[in-house]
């Protein structure tokens, strides 16, 4: 016999209590949680119950509880049914660690003292005898439980670190992976190798029961773990309708009052408050949530100082900064003055297909801190960004439900463009950005509902489709685009330039000129009556930009599990968000718009002091804009 074996039954005949009968077959398939209490002596809590049926009725389940809720023991129990109720089952049970599998989940089969369940599990010879073999193996490479119905349960050595290679020659009806999350965050070996297992031949498919189940099993993590990608495949699946797939978690609190087989309550028995309370005050916030909770958290570090952002905020309202819909709404004085730039940015999302995201457009207007001496005919526009105030003063979200087109965005741009005259835009080609680039270069723009004859907005790659004619001001949001090699030149990676992008909008934020308006709320106390006399764009445009401000607190980068910040391959940063993030999208790209600007056009031409004009009497000619002939 196995000197690692503990379990050696042998039962000659089973007695007919040992039996389970067709009656009772029929009624434990049905209801899981009745098995589990005659067949294995477990007496669940309600929401354990409920967790065993989802289990049991629902083919991918994620099941992302708190620590303390009872996972493992429903696991275990789970398993034993399957592998006990139904026909033909080989079942994986896959760890990160092979030990953690051998001290958590496989100790429960001496822990289980209920007859009925031993009296299931062993082999029959070829002639239908009992056999002198144990009902478990336990090797160095698995462990393996067998039952009299010819079923088998396996917990592998699976070598994560090396993503599973050694899994592939396994097939399974029922998989269960425990810390799945752990194992994502290890490498690629679930999407690898082990979903590839669970491809055994079942009776049928399709069936809530009868066909192959998956179950991942582990505390929620933050939203920037690598495991929260797959959590909201199954989330978005069962919210769409699946009946195939579900993702739920409970938590510690969920132990109710009801007794337990201890003659205690559930809570009494399981809930141990004092180890709770020391390991909450011991947690970070989005790891308590997750792991106590099971809550995906807000995740990782927040990239923009909340302070920062309300910096910006309060120095636009010191200089006065105003939401407008158009350049003709600022100052006389400042309407006409050379020395103000307005810029666009654009994170699109055309309905190409039936579901789009929404998208958002977002200006901003530039000009000098200080202002030329009329007498100083040396001097000239400065590149330092740090010279210049820039106000984010329009934002305009364009929702999935309008299903905008390209054409449709198209017409939108062009028209901000002939009420601001931007010098520069710079959008994302992503989300349906290429086919809006291909629409901007029509000479025919419908604008209002009314189809005009416009000057093209285009871009400086040139190619065959290039224009000899428009407003070269374009700029696509990606390596090769000329204007953003020339602020990142030569970057190795798509990665290294949002890390660039989300790096400077912080810099600028933080230590430059950048200005929010008031938000919406503070001009409804503050200038009621301004606020009346404004048309309805014009308050959508300050919600709009009020919202922006607070999608810049959403922005995150992604930490370790230890919460230092986690490098790309390329050394970059990488960054997500907890909510919507289209403003900030705009935002970015509005302001690499301008650092463009500043990069490739500011001081190419020369400007010659005027004595009057625009700004405090010293104003300088038309500077180079990007528009013209090409």
């Amino acid at each position: 016999m196995n000197s690692n074996s503990n379990l050696n039954i042998h039962v000659p005949s089973a007695p007919a209590h040992l039996k389970i009968t067709q009656g009772m077959w029929e009624d434990f398939l049905c209801d899981p949680a009745l098995a589990a209490r005659v067949i294995l002596g477990f007496k669940f809590d309600a929401f354990q119950n409920i967790r065993l049926r989802y289990y049991w009725w629902v083919q991918e389940v994620e099941d992302h509880s708190g620590f303390s809720s009872g996972k493992t023991i429903v696991d275990w129990a789970f398993a034993q049914l399957r592998a006990i109720l139904i026909p033909n089952q080989a079942l994986g049970i896959y760890y990160p660690v092979f030990e953690t599998g051998k001290k958590t989940f496989w100790t429960y089969y001496t822990a289980c003292k209920s007859p009925l369940f031993h009296a299931q599990i062993g082999k029959l010879d070829h002639e239908g005898g009992e056999t002198k073999r144990v009902a478990k193996t336990e090797g160095a490479s698995s462990f393996e439980c067998t039952y009299r119905n010819g079923n088998t349960l396996l917990l592998p050595a699976a070598s994560f670190s090396r993503d599973a290679v050694t899994q592939a020659s396994l097939r399974f009806n029922t998989i269960i992976v425990e810390e799945w999350t752990h194992i994502d965050a290890m490498g690629t070996g679930i999407d690898d190798q082990i979903i590839g297992r669970n491809t055994r031949e079942c009776w049928n498919q399709n069936h809530p029961i009868w066909g192959n189940h998956f179950v991942y099993s582990a505390p929620a993590k933050t939203r920037m773990h690598p495991g929260h990608v797959r959590h909201q495949t199954i989330e978005r699946s069962w919210r769409n309708g699946s009946p195939k797939s579900h993702s739920f978690g409970f938590c510690y609190k969920d132990f109710s009052n009801l007794p337990a087989l201890s003659g205690k309550s559930f809570r009494e028995t399981w809930r141990i408050d004092s180890t709770i309370k020391n390991r909450k005050s011991k947690t970070a916030k989005a790891d308590w949530l997750g792991e106590s909770l099971g809550v995906w958290a807000a995740s990782g570090k927040g990239w923009y100082n909340e302070e920062g952002i309300l910096q910006c905020v309060t120095q636009g309202r010191q200089r006065g900064v105003k939401p407008i819909i158009a350049r003709n709404q600022l100052p006389p004085e400042l309407v006409t003055s050379p020395l103000i730039y307005f810029f666009l940015g654009v994170d699109p999302a055309p309905s190409e297909g039936l579901r789009s995201d929404d998208g958002a457009l977002v200006a901003a207007m530039a000009r000098p801190k200080v202002l030329p001496d009329p007498r100083d005919k040396k001097w000239r526009m400065s590149e330092n960004p740090a010279d210049w105030w820039f106000d984010y003063i329009y934002a305009k979200r364009l929702t999935s439900k309008e299903k905008m087109s390209a054409r449709q965005w198209s017409g939108v741009i062009h028209r901000l463009h002939q009420v601001f005259k931007f010098h520069k835009i710079v959008m994302d080609p992503n989300g349906g950005g290429i086919f809006v680039k291909r629409e901007l270069m029509a000479s025919r723009q419908m604008i209002m509902n009314i189809e005009r004859e416009v000057t093209p907005i285009v871009d400086q790659d040139g190619g065959p489709n290039a224009v000899v004619r428009g407003d070269f001001i374009l700029h696509l949001f990606k390596r090769g685009d000329p204007g953003i090699e020339s602020l990142w030149p030569e970057l190795k990676g798509d990665d290294l330039l949002n890390d660039a992008a989300h790096s400077e909008m912080k810099l600028a934020m933080e230590h430059l000129g950048v200005s929010w308006p008031m938000s919406y709320p503070e001009w409804r106390n503050e200038s009621p009556d301004e606020l009346k006399t404004w048309v309805e764009e014009r308050m959508w445009a300050t919600i709009n930009l009020t919202v922006m401000t607070r999608q810049y607190n959403n922005i995150v980068v992604a930490t370790k599990e230890d919460g230092t910040i986690a490098f790309t391959k390329n050394n970059a940063r990488s960054f997500g968000a907890v909510g919507k993030k289209d403003f900030v999208s705009a935002g970015v790209n509005c302001y690499t718009a301008f650092r463009i600007f500043l990069q490739q056009d500011a001081w190419l031409l020369g400007i010659k002091p005027q004595n009057k004009g625009a700004i405090g009497g010293g104003v300088v000619g038309r500077m180079g804009n990007g528009r013209g002939m090409a």
